[in-house]
């Protein structure tokens, strides 16, 4: 008998595990969950696994797939891709490194020279916010809040001169969600890089591309996960599936896996495509861990088309508002021509 079950169906992300029946077929998968750990190794020779179908007035043949279920796990064994970071202990002097292009750790109060804010923006430069648990992660942060009823936070954006847009770009920033960070309503956007040059709609190769990182709906309390968000990358490209973006999950590695109240060092790469082909490069690390990559993205099919932009936007949603109040912090961005790894203390 199995210790545990549950059923799933394509249409929603939620488990099915309280029904009366077991359902496979038609868009629904079930999952069996058998403990063997009390059983010898060698003793285990052949299982049989027997499903009697009860579906009332269903008739014919039913053909069922049996797979063995490869489950997420978290691997933080190996060891940190060190970068330009590595030269400069707690960043001090990394924003004279010949290879950095930006740098900011909102210290001083002129800090948001050269960033594009939009006004509706909810943030505030803080050194300590004991009310969500927050931990300085070098002097003072920003601390972003999406209110509840609202999906906007944070639209921050550092445009690269016109003209003099690279072809490849490092970004790296650290995060820290609050102790009151728990999207159950919806999933949200988080920074990332971009070349829209005003885009409307999806991209076609001509018009502009971008790629966002992407937290998805919290796991419900059953789940193993559920003290973890779950972070992607939302992609704007001209060989994008959906309408609206494709969403490519953090998989490699320790994978996208975030706690609350824990600073993480999270890093972009984007090489831009040889216009037409599909040789462009994304690369995700999470605290110099390789989490996600790809390598045959089209961002574009004409040359004018590059990196444009770092964009550093929380926003809730979809249109889902934010059922509470829920903060982010942001500190030791760096956008940089090299890989830049996490911070040395």
């Amino acid at each position: 008998m199995p210790s545990a079950d549950t059923s799933l169906h394509c249409s929603t992300n939620k488990s099915l595990g309280t029904m009366e029946w077991l359902r496979i077929g038609g868009g629904y998968r079930a999952l069996l969950y058998f403990e063997t750990r009390q059983i010898p190794a060698a003793s285990l020779q052949r299982a049989v696994l027997e499903l009697t179908k009860q579906a009332e007035g269903q008739t014919g043949a039913v053909t069922a797939g049996v797979y063995e279920l490869d489950a997420p796990t978290i691997d933080r064994k190996a060891p940190a891709r060190p970068g330009l970071a590595e030269r400069y202990p707690n960043d001090q002097g990394i924003e004279r490194d010949p290879a950095v292009v930006k740098f900011e750790g909102f210290e001083g109060r002129s800090w948001m020279s050269g960033w594009a804010i939009q006004k509706e923006s909810v943030f505030q430069v803080v050194e300590r916010s004991e009310s969500v648990r927050f931990e300085p992660f070098q002097g003072k942060a920003l601390r972003v809040t999406i209110r509840k009823g609202g999906n906007l936070g944070l639209n921050m954006e550092y445009y690269f001169e016109k003209g003099s847009e690279p072809e490849e770009i490092y970004f790296r920033y650290y995060q820290r969600f609050g102790n009151n960070w728990a999207p159950i309503a919806d999933g949200g956007k988080m920074p990332g890089v971009a070349g829209t040059y005003g885009m409307q709609g999806r991209s076609t190769g001509t018009n502009g591309w971008s790629i966002r990182s992407e937290f998805l709906r919290k796991p419900e309390q059953e789940n193993p996960l559920a003290r973890y968000t779950i972070a992607a990358s939302y992609a704007y490209h001209a060989d994008q599936k959906d309408r609206y973006g494709d969403l490519w999950v953090w998989s490699l590695g320790p994978r996208g896996f975030l706690e609350n109240n824990r600073w993480y060092a999270i890093e972009h790469y984007v090489k831009m495509n040889t216009p037409g082909r599909n040789d462009g490069i994304y690369r995700v690390w999470l605290d110099g861990r390789l989490v996600f990559e790809k390598t045959d993205i089209r961002y574009r099919d004409i040359p004018r088309i590059k990196i444009q932009k770092i964009h550093v936007n929380y926003w809730h949603g979809g249109m889902t508002p934010s059922p509470y109040d829920q903060d982010v912090f942001i500190d030791n961005l760096v956008v940089s021509r090299e890989y830049v790894g996490p911070m040395r203390r």
